[in-house]
């Protein structure tokens, strides 16, 4: 039973979510929504990521931003990059 509906997600906002699925390019993530979030794999960290399994795991609950929306589809997209640490450079 879905507990978040897509038309209250807000771009930038923080959810927390458990990683339901790892692939090659990202991850999957529950959030309550009625499908899992997509964490792309250059979205993980502003550290390059050559094997996700290296940071993160199925089961693992993470905090992510949602970083976009498409309600026509059903489907949204997290990050987990520092977004502090982009701004400055990545200092």
């Amino acid at each position: 039973e879905p507990t978040v509906n897509l038309a209250e997600l807000e771009v930038g906002s923080t959810v927390e979510g458990v990683v339901r699925n790892i692939v090659s390019y990202g991850a999957f993530v529950d959030i309550g929504a009625p499908k899992d979030g997509m964490l792309h794999v250059s979205d993980i960290s502003n550290e390059f990521v050559s094997d996700i399994s290296d940071v993160l795991t199925v089961g693992q609950t993470i905090s992510a931003r949602v970083k976009s929306v498409d309600q026509g589809a059903g489907r949204f997209a997290l990050v987990m990059k520092d977004e502090s640490a982009a701004a400055a450079g990545g200092e």
